[in-house]
């Protein structure tokens, strides 16, 4: 969690929006849980070092949720 935060203060976000986030229910594996009562701060990053992007979704002072993808993901 430390390392998302000090990207995000590093780099700036190419977009940011407010948006309700969910995570898969890993007791289950398929249900979706909500990760906050209310719209949370979402924000997406480009690292053109690894080519990669990164969504952050952001709570109050808590990191929520961090997703990578790869611009080169195959279909």
């Amino acid at each position: 969690i430390f390392r998302v935060h000090i990207i995000a203060i590093m780099e700036q976000p190419i977009f940011s929006t407010r948006a309700h986030v969910f995570q898969i229910d890993p007791a289950t594996k398929r249900n979706w849980l909500p990760a906050s009562k209310h719209a949370v701060t979402v924000s997406f990053f480009y690292d053109a070092s690894r080519s990669v992007y990164r969504i952050i979704s952001v709570g109050g002072t808590k990191v929520g949720a961090q997703h990578i993808t790869s611009s080169h993901t195959h279909s």
